[in-house]
């Protein structure tokens, strides 16, 4: 059981690095990280079905940084969502205001 929790942790750290690394703009491509985003996460779900089973056997303590960890990376995806999101508008934005102004300078020629 011990080893699950570790490899949980690892899984965790190594997601972790990725999404931070994503929101300082420094992942390779949007393809490369969701691609990685998407294994480590059925990774961890694979892991955390393996623990379910044995729950009776889980210390208290590892089970405590694992929800800690959970936590923070859930932390992290929201802000990336809202960066994201934000990004987002911010373009929608840009392009209503190219298309405003490609109309208006289309009309006056």
């Amino acid at each position: 059981m011990i080893a699950s929790l570790t490899v949980l942790a690892e899984i965790d750290n190594r997601l972790f690095d990725l999404l931070l690394q994503h929101k300082q703009g420094e992942s390779p491509t949007a393809e490369l990280f969701s691609f990685e985003l998407e294994t480590l996460l059925n990774q961890r779900k694979k892991c955390l079905a393996e623990i379910k089973k044995h729950r009776n056997e889980i210390n208290a303590e590892q089970w405590q940084e694992a929800v800690s960890r959970t936590r923070q990376i859930l932390e992290l995806t929201l802000s990336l969502r809202q960066d994201s999101a934000a990004q987002a508008e911010r373009i929608v934005k840009g392009r209503k205001l190219a298309q405003t102004y490609q109309k208006s300078s289309g009309h006056h020629s």
